[in-house]
């Protein structure tokens, strides 16, 4: 998929196991910026499965096939006005719950 990345948390990446089941968030953040994208990957990527799109339409097809827990969203994208990708995420039946960002 254009324009999408998915970010495993280290301890899945590196096989790591325990005798428990974690149930890990999928987070799908949708940002242009890339400084911004791999300060949020740093901070977040040991406790959730980050999936990251760097524009609107990414988005909504990473959305589409991924179906994350919740959405990170910029109000400022390239392709797509931010307010524009929230009324078409908010329109599917099973829209996760949406933080919309801005600089």
């Amino acid at each position: 998929m254009d324009g999408l990345e998915v970010l495993m948390p280290l301890g899945l990446r590196s096989g790591w196991e325990c005798n428990s089941i974690q149930v890990m968030i999928r987070l799908l953040f949708i940002d242009d910026d890339p400084g911004v994208q791999k300060t949020l990957k740093m901070v977040l990527s040991e406790s959730y499965q980050v999936i990251s799109a760097f524009t609107g339409n990414a988005g909504l097809n990473a959305l589409k096939e991924m179906d994350p827990d919740v959405v990170l969203l910029d109000i400022n994208l390239p392709d797509k006005d931010g307010l524009d990708v929230l009324e078409e995420i908010v329109a599917c039946p099973s829209a996760p719950p949406v933080i919309m960002l801005t600089a």
